[in-house]
């Protein structure tokens, strides 16, 4: 059973939205606190994924990050994108770190 703060969490992340990420699925849940991208950058998350506590995400001003749906980043990953990262559907990474240039 997931716990009921995870999906809340989820749920505040999909509220400032709009701000941060530019598109995070319905059902995304979190399980502790994600360091946010630089505003306004072209992050998206998709639906039923799972975001572990400390993850990080940035981007350069033209580039993007897509995670796909059903995808888990464990506690600790860093996805940083200098030109394009993408993450098809249903993948688990656990502590790692993507720095393509």
């Amino acid at each position: 059973m997931v716990p009921f703060i995870w999906r809340l969490c989820g749920r505040l992340v999909r509220l400032i939205c709009p701000f941060f990420f530019e598109k995070v699925g319905a059902g995304t849940m979190c399980a502790g606190r994600i360091r946010l991208p630089m505003p306004l950058r072209r992050v998206r998350l998709g639906a039923r994924g799972m975001v572990g506590d400390s993850v990080f995400f940035q981007t350069g001003r033209a580039s993007e990050i897509v995670i796909g749906d059903d995808v888990s980043l464990n506690t600790g990953t860093h996805v940083v994108a200098a030109k394009s990262i993408r993450i098809e559907n249903r993948n688990r990474h656990w502590r790692v770190c993507f720095h393509p240039g």
